[in-house]
């Protein structure tokens, strides 16, 4: 038997509450724990070890993004090779894969529940697929990908000044008061050329899964997953309507919206134009969206 190799990210969401020292203590005999540093400047020299050890599992004490990142490095390391398994510990602020999954809790109890699950060898196992983002010669691997407006209100709410009341208030206020400048600001630096075996147009917005779950209860990415293909929704509407169709969407009404499945997809824009991976904000031009690893995920 390998051993749980816990990764943390102490600067997460519900991480900061989880000393390493108390992960130790409850990682025991079956494994070792590895902090991330600021900017996850040793995330090679900890992918690297996981592979040199031949971890069986790792426990990921953080958030979408925290995964993502670790994710990315392990495909990396491990080249052609498979990956050992990944459990997410629920530490940060956004923690859609194990909403997925199923995965409840806070991340000391549900190391503790992997833990001993391991040392009784009776984890049940759940099987995804990675999203594969390719950009520059480059790849990054994930489950959630969004850009054009999307990736926008994402950066206009996440990396704006105040509160969270006081970042909505401000998109409210946008939407009703400033119309236009609402529309300039998602809008950002023009649409995105889509071009895939089904469809190809301009798009205002795309959002790509190969999970169903975005987090807080809302999963509209229902054929995510199924026959090795991920899920896609495309439009060219604008701000105001999208808010529409976002409202009809989370009610599973999709009337407006192309809504397809794929292996793969190109997107591109006339400028740098930003794009979302599992919460972290990166920028591109040139996107080529397909499928990566198969990846075991040990559900305690």
């Amino acid at each position: 038997m390998g051993e749980i190799a816990v990764v943390t990210n102490q600067r997460a969401g519900l991480t900061a509450k989880n000393t390493v020292a108390h992960l130790r203590n409850i990682a025991g005999g079956a494994g070792y724990v590895r902090e991330l540093e600021p900017g996850f400047s040793n995330l090679d020299s900890i992918a690297s070890e996981i592979h040199d050890r031949k971890a069986e599992i790792v426990a990921i004490d953080g958030g979408d993004g925290t995964i993502h990142s670790v994710l990315t490095k392990l495909a990396e390391v491990y080249g052609g090779q498979s990956l050992p398994c990944i459990t997410p510990l629920r530490g940060g602020t956004a923690n859609a894969l194990a909403d997925e999954i199923g995965i409840k809790g806070k991340p000391y109890s549900i190391l503790k529940r992997l833990v001993k699950a391991y040392k009784k060898n009776s984890i049940e196992y759940a099987e995804r697929t990675a999203l594969k983002v390719s950009s520059n010669g480059a790849a990054d691997y994930g489950f959630i990908f969004a850009t054009g407006m999307a990736a926008n209100f994402y950066e206009k709410y996440y990396y704006g000044s105040g509160g969270k009341y006081e970042k909505i208030a401000r998109l409210f206020w946008d939407v009703l008061l400033a119309p236009a400048r609402f529309q300039k600001e998602l809008l950002g630096n023009g649409k995105w050329a889509l071009k895939c075996d089904k469809i190809e147009k301009d798009c205002t917005l795309v959002l790509a899964g190969t999970i169903k779950t975005l987090g807080f209860n809302y999963a509209p990415l229902e054929r995510a997953g199924k026959h090795d293909v991920f899920h896609m929704i495309a439009s060219d509407a604008s701000a105001h309507r999208l808010l529409g169709l976002s409202l009809q969407a989370r009610f599973g009404i999709k009337y407006g919206l192309d809504d397809i499945v794929l292996d793969e997809a190109v997107l591109n824009a006339e400028n740098p134009s930003s794009y979302v991976i599992d919460g972290e904000l990166k920028q591109g031009r040139e996107l080529r969206l397909s499928l990566g690893p198969k990846l075991r995920i040990a559900k305690p």
